[in-house]
């Protein structure tokens, strides 16, 4: 097998447990601690789980193994990546260079609004520093505090800058330096402020009740729209679809061995996923509080919670700490491809490169960021700017990246002459060499597809 043409001095991780600790980085968002512990809850708790971890077998393991191959093989970004791979390919080159640049404006895009909720949890936790939490005696006194907040423009906006300054702070200082160090640093300290959130809320009367209930065994109202949900939570959990892998996959040394790299992602985002989730449903038992979806538990049913319980300063500024640094490790993965992508095939050098996507990225940003006070107006079909926005980039770009990658490598570049490089120097046992190609064959070319055609299909009917 000869390697495909390398640029020379292109950056690269220290080691493989650096690309683990960005992969896992970028997997951990707001979605694994806002919204994983109400869809547990609300869809049959284990039963679920059950569910949910055969889709990440069967869909979101294979996309992530396929986009850090595609990265790894062409040392290249996305747009350089599909073009390189895809010489002998039925679509022309220039098809797939579109097709990569696509994939790198979508994370760009999600960077863009995304910067503006990760913001809000700053000005949280600053205010659980700070002790107003106390102070909020209801649900109802939290989400009109909350209304507020984000019903102020100089709240938002100023919130929107300070994070999108912290992601080009460390995005500025490169690979290894930034990425990688800043990941190796903040993953573990996120597990044990998890750890220390969830302890406290199982020792917390009624606590336990909540773990009882997130891992209760309920098939009964277990429906279609359940396993869609837990197939589109499997692919949208791992970063997949905006050329985040493809583009830390790049960064990985061809010595190392590639689903043995990327099942630790897998594991540990699921591992959090699920600390996430009893830390947060023990503390909503502890304090009898509903568990409400998305911007409700974030910001009104937990500050309610955590101005409630013996401790809840201290719980909520872990809390909202935690949240912070997962936001922002995500931030900088979505971020990061469309920076490769200047220094790749435009030849920039990465302060520039960071500084003009930074900014162009706070300023896209800024009709999101208004979307709920000076824009609130502004709707269509019910929706303002930030709900259309996020629906168009989450619920139809992303999907539609993740099905050009899985079928790049099952059909166009081909598993037969992309797998050769999955191993890197460290060749399997024979046995199990073929147990993994047949598995993951069957997954990228036929299994994958037709899941993330579901996804895409059920955006576009519900």
């Amino acid at each position: 097998m000869e390697p495909l043409e390398r640029q020379a001095q292109r950056e690269s991780w220290r080691s493989r447990i650096g690309f683990i600790f960005a992969g896992i980085g970028s997997a951990v968002g707001l979605v694994n601690i806002w919204r994983f512990p109400y869809i547990v809850a609300e869809n049959g708790g284990a039963a679920f789980i059950v569910v949910y971890l055969l889709c990440l077998g069967l869909v979101g393991f294979p996309v992530l193994v396929s986009e850090t191959l595609i990265g790894r093989t062409a040392r290249r970004g996305p747009v350089g990546a599909l073009c390189s791979l895809a010489t002998s390919a039925p679509c022309p080159q220039r098809f797939w260079r579109k097709t990569g640049l696509g994939i790198v404006i979508t994370g760009f895009i999600v960077s863009s609004f995304y910067s503006v909720v990760a913001g809000w949890m700053i000005g949280y936790l600053i205010e659980a520093i700070s002790g107003q939490f106390a102070s909020l005696n209801s649900f109802e006194v939290a989400a009109d505090q909350f209304k507020s907040h984000i019903g102020s423009a100089s709240w938002c906006l100023g919130y929107h800058f300070a994070f999108m300054a912290l992601a080009i702070f460390v995005l500025s200082r490169g690979v290894r330096q930034g990425i990688e160090s800043l990941n190796k640093f903040l993953m573990p300290l996120l597990v044990l402020l998890l750890l220390f959130v969830m302890g406290r809320g199982l020792s917390l009367p009624g606590g336990k009740a909540g773990m009882i209930d997130f891992f209760s065994l309920d098939f009964t109202g277990f429906t279609a729209w359940t396993f869609l949900t837990a197939l589109g939570h499997a692919f949208f959990t791992l970063s997949l679809g905006q050329g985040t892998m493809i583009t830390y996959g790049s960064y990985l040394s061809d010595r190392d061995n590639i689903p043995n790299s990327c099942f630790p992602i897998v594991f540990f985002d699921t591992l959090v996923s699920l600390l996430a989730g009893i830390a947060v449903l023990s503390i909503l038992f502890a304090g009898g509080e509903a568990s409400n979806q998305g911007f409700a538990l974030l910001f009104s049913t937990l500050p309610t919670v955590f101005g409630e319980i013996p401790g809840g300063q201290w719980v909520g500024i872990a809390f909202f700490l935690l949240v912070l640094f997962a936001a922002l490790t995500s931030q900088i993965s979505a971020i990061e491809p469309i920076v490769n992508y200047l220094m790749d095939e435009k030849k920039w050098n990465r302060r520039s490169a960071v500084l003009c996507v930074g900014g162009a990225a706070f300023l896209v940003g800024v009709p999101s960021a208004l979307a709920f006070n000076a824009l609130r107006g502004m709707t269509v079909r019910g929706w303002n700017f930030f709900e259309w926005i996020s629906f168009i980039t989450m619920d139809l770009f992303i999907p539609l990246g993740g099905l050009a990658a899985i079928l790049y490598v099952g059909w166009v570049w081909g598993t037969k002459r992309a797998f050769p490089y999955l191993y890197g120097e460290q060749i399997p046992t024979f046995r199990k060499g073929v147990l993994l190609r047949r598995y993951l064959s069957l997954c990228i070319r036929f299994v994958a597809p037709l899941a993330i055609l579901l996804i895409l299909l059920s955006a576009l009917i519900i």
